[in-house]
């Protein structure tokens, strides 16, 4: 008959398991590493339209809504810019557009921050200056959606103030940032 043994096994190194343990937690760290994409998105202007109105009033409006005649005319430059932005998701998530801003950089290193036109004032906009409707075929707007691996693309109206188009020729640079809601803004030139 087998003799019985009620004795305690001998003790093992814990060395073997640690091992397999640091091994499997390296290949799971490298898989993570090669699988994911290393850029969120990829943003690119793809075709920037200057339009420059010399705009001219007659009369000057008050806050209440109300014209006054008669008044100094006032001659104004500004310089619209219609930039066609394409945002390559490289996410296996969604990437929602939120909101653009631009900056341009003269050659006396002086910065001119752009304003965005959206909503109501583009509308307003393209009902004041009807050549301006064909250069928007398709205007982002907030919350706009780049799906998993797909492309957003459309156009982004920035207005700035009181400059003109000898001013944008004459620039050293001008940027555009796309932000992006859950993720970090981008940044391109603008051609």
């Amino acid at each position: 008959m087998a003799e019985l043994s009620l004795a305690p096994e001998p003790n093992r190194s814990p060395l073997k398991a640690l091992v397999i343990a640091a091994c499997v937690l390296v290949l799971v760290a490298l898989a993570i590493f090669f699988l994911n994409p290393r850029k969120v998105s990829e943003l690119t202007v793809t075709q920037a339209e200057v339009f420059a109105p010399h705009t001219r009033m007659n009369s000057m409006q008050l806050n209440t809504g109300m014209r006054v005649l008669g008044t100094t005319p006032e001659e104004r430059d500004d310089l619209y810019i219609v930039a066609t932005v394409k945002l390559e998701n490289k996410l296996r998530l969604p990437i929602y557009y939120s909101w653009a801003e631009a900056k341009l950089v003269d050659p006396t290193d002086a910065e001119a921050q752009a304003n965005l036109i959206t909503g109501s004032d583009l509308t307003n906009l393209e009902t004041s200056f009807p050549n301006l409707k064909p250069l928007l075929p398709h205007p982002l707007h907030d919350g706009d959606e780049a799906a998993p691996g797909q492309t957003l693309q459309g156009q982004v109206l920035f207005l700035f103030p009181r400059l003109n188009a000898d001013q944008w020729k004459s620039r050293k640079r001008a940027t555009l940032t796309l932000n992006l809601a859950h993720q970090d803004p981008q940044t391109t030139t603008i051609p």
